[in-house]
């Protein structure tokens, strides 16, 4: 595959637009096809992706190869009505999901080994929740007292935030934590204490009630929120721009450049998702042979996880689309070393260099990238030498 070299992207843009096709292709996964799912999270290299539905033999499946195979973590079946939503730490191992008991209450749940074993928190009340790149700091927004709680420590122990109560429908972090958000009807709320104080925002006009999603980027700087309208904020929620699509489930990638809104057409409009490239300035659009409910990305935004309700006039189940990620290589001084670092990529690249520009003698870096959690980037460092290299990024 050609080689991806380091290049500066400029995007420019007047007027928002949405434009027929794009180049997604789309594969239907293995997962089943007679659930209603409704809550899907994803690993940063999209590789792990957990899903769960609202049925009354509520389900909990979970991949660990881009959906290519799926293991059932039912959970007490018989007295489930449904999970609400789930959340992922950066690696897949730490999750977080509110669930519905038919009769028997609502609770969070955490587990610490990519859902093979769960635990109950101290929290009840099942609704939305959120998670850090490193799990550790959690939300959760109860619909028992229509209170958010946070976690520090992975949810053993949770504690009330500074928001009021409301019937808060989603949940956002940035990636450290310290930047959160939450959308009910019309009003969204942001922290950039982990939730020790919130600022409110009420002049948004979405939709249903209980029908809202919100996203952040990893800095927190770019919020999308899709509640029927869809709107982005690219000032960590100083001010909002109605976007033309319309949708009810939304999700960004670390960047946030890269944002995609699933519309159901359950809630109205068509079937169609929605992507774009520059933090909603321009989108692009495809009529896909699913209905969308839930839709979750990779760090770099080139997969997507979608999950379908249970088939009517569209097939259900759960869905891939990918494209080819062209990674962006940065290079800078770090401590009296240099610092080469790329969002984490939805498929397998490597890192080379070479003395020259030349398409032979490229050899591989033997060391290995760190992830950096607080922009979910792998990074590489080492100390610079008299001569001159080139780094490239190379799909394997």
């Amino acid at each position: 595959m050609k080689a991806k070299f380091l290049e500066t992207i400029l995007a420019v843009g007047i007027l928002a637009l949405v434009i027929s096709a794009f180049a997604q292709n789309w594969t239907q996964t293995s997962a089943p096809t007679n659930a209603s799912w409704i809550g899907i999270a994803s690993s940063a290299d999209g590789k792990i992706i957990c899903a769960v539905n609202s049925d009354s033999a509520a389900e909990f499946i979970l991949s660990t190869n881009s959906g290519v195979t799926w293991t059932n973590n039912s959970y007490q079946t018989s007295q489930l009505g449904g999970y609400g939503s789930v959340a992922s730490s950066a690696d897949g191992t730490i999750l977080i999901a509110s669930l519905y008991t038919n009769g028997f209450g609502n609770y969070f749940f955490v587990s610490t080994n990519s859902g093979n074993t769960w635990v109950q928190t101290s929290v009840s009340g099942s609704d939305a929740v959120a998670s850090s790149s490193d799990g550790a700091k959690l939300a959760a927004a109860s619909i028992a007292s229509g209170f958010i709680y946070t976690s520090t420590n992975f949810g053993s122990t949770w504690q009330l935030s500074g928001a009021s109560s409301n019937f808060w429908e989603s949940l956002a972090s940035s990636a450290d934590g310290t930047k959160l958000a939450a959308v009910a009807q019309n009003e969204i709320i942001i922290s950039t204490n982990s939730g020790i104080a919130w600022t409110t925002n009420t002049s948004l006009s979405l939709g249903f009630v209980r029908l809202s999603s919100i996203a952040s980027s990893a800095d927190g700087g770019i919020l999308a929120i899709a509640g029927g309208n869809v709107y982005v904020s690219t000032n960590s929620g100083g001010s909002w721009i109605l976007t033309p699509v319309t949708g009810y489930s939304v999700a960004s990638s670390a960047d946030g450049k890269r944002l995609a809104v699933a519309n159901d057409p359950l809630f109205g409009g068509q079937t169609q998702i929605y992507i774009s490239t520059n933090s909603g300035l321009n989108w692009t659009t495809n009529n896909v042979p699913f209905s969308g409910s839930c839709v979750a990305s990779s760090a770099d935004g080139c997969k997507l996880i979608v999950g379908a309700p249970r088939p009517g006039t569209k097939q259900g189940g759960i869905w891939i689309g990918q494209i080819t990620p062209s990674p962006q290589l940065s290079i800078k001084p770090a401590n009296g070393k240099l610092a080469l670092s790329w969002i984490v990529p939805s498929t397998n690249f490597v890192l080379q260099q070479n003395s020259n520009l030349s398409a032979a003698n490229w050899a591989m870096l033997s060391n290995s990238p760190t992830l950096n959690l607080t922009n979910l980037q792998d990074e590489i460092s080492f100390s610079p030498s008299n001569g001159s290299g080139f780094f490239r990024l190379i799909a394997q």
